[in-house]
């Protein structure tokens, strides 16, 4: 997705703990790693840090994070809105599990400077700011076949009628069969789905 951006459409900011993304000959991608603590301290400037940091740097087009695990899930929801775009990454064993894990890590404390939401007393401030910041799910996992792939990309709709469920609606969803022995593996457009008006556009 990386090397589909050009420079018309603004500056790009990843930020991940281990290199894994080749921004090679990208030149309007900014890429920094997390630094490693030498042994017995602290980390002079966490991922949370860079997070924090990316915001003075005038950008306004794209955030990319690497696997998010900890309270930087806190700042990374709280400026959504600042970018064009948020990419990010979270395991969970389905789309709804992900979403979990990024309230659960956003309400994080002990860390400096602490998560805007940390102490988990701001639950709801969470949910709601995740839901109105978060459109498209891509839901990875492995396949029949041993291969990971996509499983399905799910927009997310906003909050559900529950207190703490998620609306969210399916594009495309992966069907696994086999067929005269063969494992026949096909991405199912969901005919009930319809792009939103402004994204259509």
């Amino acid at each position: 997705l990386l090397h589909l951006t050009t420079p018309a459409q603004g500056h790009v900011v990843l930020i991940e703990d281990d290199p894994e993304a080749n921004v090679h000959g990208l030149t309007h991608v900014s890429a920094f790693q997390v630094p490693r603590p030498r042994p017995g301290q602290e980390a002079p400037v966490g991922f949370l840090g860079l997070v924090l940091a990316s915001l003075r740097m005038n950008c306004r087009g794209i955030l990319v994070c690497g696997e998010v695990r900890g309270a930087e899930a806190g700042a990374i929801i709280a400026v959504m809105p600042s970018y064009r775009a948020v990419w990010l990454t979270v395991h969970g064993t389905t789309p709804e599990d992900g979403l979990e894990r990024l309230v659960a890590a956003a309400q994080m404390g002990g860390t400096r400077p602490p998560s805007p939401f940390s102490g988990g007393r701001q639950e709801h401030l969470v949910r709601r700011n995740l839901a109105a910041g978060l459109q498209l799910i891509v839901q990875m996992d492995r396949l029949a076949d041993d291969r990971i792939g996509v499983e399905g990309v799910y927009w997310l709709e906003g909050l559900g009628d529950e207190e703490y469920g998620w609306e969210l609606i399916p594009i495309f969803q992966v069907q696994q069969e086999v067929a005269d022995g063969a494992l026949e593996i096909t991405w199912k457009a969901d005919p009930n789905f319809h792009w939103p008006a402004d994204v259509a556009a």
